[in-house]
């Protein structure tokens, strides 16, 4: 192996350890936990219109709700879910809640959500049709993926982050890289797919907040490129290019 593939290599272990181990990362927790949810309804998918009707409602109503599309026995079904709970008995105490107030029936299971929590003072909730900010019993959306049904957020990928101030979240959505205002809910696209190939980008803050990092294709058996961008999407710069020739011979 070339001396510059091996120092390749230990730049990009130097990195990973920065911004994709969370070491020493205190201002937000990026453990992953099993959450629970009620689930509220199922659509067959032709029935998206009223799937969505009653999205926007329980939303209008202030309420954490999300919905997804699933096969089940070959037939694609729209589950409609509301709430995030580390606990089965508040999933159903809220669940018997929905019950009164709404004339819903509902059975808990386990959330499709991913949680970054901020300290102790919020949560950053990113499910399958959107972006929650939720404060104690408080809950606004950040950022809507709805209603496109098909490209709704691959939680995996589209895990928002939170700046280590706590001002901003990032996450990686339709192929661009996007950063959000907790507060003003602003958007800025800081990388778009005009000029990379985004899969699976996975954007990580860096400790101080000024940077974000990505990676350009970052799926299975192909080559990535990995990126350095400022906060406020200037100084885009390639830090590791193995896609290069140069990468090809070991």
């Amino acid at each position: 192996m070339k001396l510059n593939n091996i120092l390749t290599i230990f730049i990009i272990l130097i990195i990973f350890c920065i911004f994709f181990g969370n070491i020493n990362n205190s201002y937000a927790s990026a453990e992953w936990k099993q959450y629970y949810s009620v689930q509220v309804k199922a659509y067959p998918q032709n029935e998206f219109e009223k799937a969505l009707n009653l999205y926007n409602e329980l939303k209008n109503k202030n309420y954490l709700v999300y919905y997804y599309k699933t096969k089940i026995d070959g037939d694609w079904w729209i589950r409609m879910r509301l709430g995030c709970f580390l606990n089965k008995t508040e999933a159903y105490n809220f669940g018997q809640l929905i019950k009164d107030e709404q004339d819903l029936e509902f059975i808990v299971t386990e959330g499709n959500v991913l949680v970054d929590q901020y300290k102790n003072q919020f949560k950053v909730i990113t499910t399958p049709s959107g972006i929650w900010l939720q404060s104690g019993s408080n809950v606004a959306e950040l950022y809507s993926f709805s209603p496109n049904l098909y490209n709704a957020g691959i939680l995996r990928e589209t895990r928002a982050l939170v700046s280590p101030l706590g001002e901003d979240i990032v996450f990686l959505y339709d192929h661009k890289i996007i950063k959000c205002n907790i507060i003003t809910k602003e958007r800025d696209i800081l990388v778009s797919e005009i000029n990379k190939e985004l899969i699976g980008s996975s954007p990580q803050w860096s400790p101080d907040g000024r940077y974000i990092a990505y990676m350009d294709c970052y799926e299975w058996e192909m080559r990535t490129n990995l990126w350095i961008i400022k906060s406020d999407g200037s100084g885009d710069t390639c830090i590791v290019d193995m896609k290069s020739s140069e990468h090809d011979q070991v």
